[in-house]
């Protein structure tokens, strides 16, 4: 059964519904109350050596950029990660 296809002219008149109910939740992501994303932009090749490594280490790209974080942290005489989350609890 395909949907049918609203037209732009129809969803700015109101006259369509999401059509979503049918739809399955999404699924739940790595974000909790407790965390916030961060966006930063490196060059390509820096992103596919992250990719590398991640497939190597057998982690993922988020956890080498928390352990970057933490070195960062660590570095300015900051808590880690780890000590801050479980000192806010």
């Amino acid at each position: 059964m395909s949907k049918k296809r609203s037209s732009l002219e129809a969803i700015l008149r109101g006259d369509e519904t999401k059509g979503d109910e049918h739809l399955p939740a999404p699924a739940p992501t790595a974000a909790t109350a407790t965390t916030a994303k961060l966006t930063t932009y490196v060059p390509k090749a820096t992103w596919r050596r992250l990719k590398l490594m991640a497939i190597d280490q057998d982690k993922t790209v988020n956890d080498l950029l928390r352990e970057a974080l933490d070195l960062l942290l660590a570095k300015h005489g900051e808590p880690s990660l780890a000590e801050w989350e479980k000192a806010k609890k």
